[in-house]
């Protein structure tokens, strides 16, 4: 739908690499540990992170919704989905859009106006 516009990353830059050449390079591979600083080049040029990774911290979904980056996690865990609550309660403000899903609530969105 979006060839070349489609990241997938992770810590291993070989499995991107391998999961790009099964969509004929449809999907660019990128080398990202959300457990690191991050870097604003991929930043720069990103529209929509999908987090299929279960993490302890928000540090990185806030991150990206500072950057105006639309943020959905898919894999969140009811501990991190009350976290990502507490941001929005604590009047956190974001350029972005958040949205979690949950096994044990389906859905509960967080939509922020302007910066975290």
């Amino acid at each position: 739908m979006y060839p070349g516009q489609i990241v997938a990353a992770g810590r291993s830059y070989e499995k991107a690499e391998q999961f790009s050449q099964q969509t004929k390079g449809r999907v660019r591979p990128y080398k990202l540990d959300v457990s690191q600083p991050l870097h604003s080049d991929w930043m720069d040029e990103t529209k929509l992170v999908i987090m299929c990774l279960d993490q302890e911290a928000t540090s990185f979904a806030e991150t990206v919704l500072r950057a105006g980056i639309d943020y959905i996690d898919i894999s969140a865990k009811g501990a991190y989905m009350e976290q990502m609550a507490q941001i929005d309660q604590q009047a956190a403000q974001c350029n972005g859009f958040a949205r979690c899903r949950s096994r044990a609530r389906p859905y509960e969105f967080i939509s922020c106006e302007s910066g975290i």
